[in-house]
């Protein structure tokens, strides 16, 4: 497991995912890397940003992204599924209103062994997700995250898949 805070440095990058309308469209999207084709969103480069031009961890080859940015509160907890040809997976804490929220800790582990990280303006969290990870309920106020699995394969089994 990494985790970074104040990963993203850069202002103009910060600045535009606080008020992009876009960068929390609703469902699954896939991006199949800068090495295939340049980045076209906003949150491809996010993504390159923390895999291409900052890379906290080596990454081995996959075939691309599957990203999905989720906005967390009491009465819509965030689902943690899993595709099966995950490697790694990364959940950002991009909106700075998420200091001012209760809850909604990143629970990494089983249900009987875990570690709990707590969410962060501007933290990346970086871990594998075959030991197992959940979102504890918020109690108050809103988070919003990117997640970010890295695939070996092109997730074909993802109904509504957006680019």
């Amino acid at each position: 497991m990494v985790v970074i805070d104040d990963f993203i440095k850069n202002s103009r990058v910060l600045t535009k995912v606080n008020y992009d309308p876009f960068f929390y469209q609703a469902g699954k999207h896939w991006w199949n890397g800068w090495w295939n084709t340049p980045a076209s969103s906003l949150r491809h480069e996010v993504i390159n940003h923390i895999f291409n031009e900052n890379p906290p961890v080596a990454i081995q080859a996959i075939s691309g992204f599957l990203h999905e940015a989720n906005i967390i509160k009491s009465d819509a907890p965030l689902q943690m599924e899993v595709p099966k040809d995950c490697i790694l997976r990364t959940i950002y804490y991009s909106d700075p209103e998420t200091d001012n929220s209760k809850g909604g800790q990143l629970q990494l582990g089983s249900s009987e062994n875990y570690e709990l990280i707590n969410p962060k303006y501007n933290r990346l969290v970086i871990f594998d997700p075959s030991q197992g990870c959940d979102v504890q309920p918020v109690v108050e106020g809103v988070q919003k995250v990117l997640v970010i699995d890295l695939l070996e394969t092109y997730p074909n089994t993802v109904p509504d898949l957006l680019f």
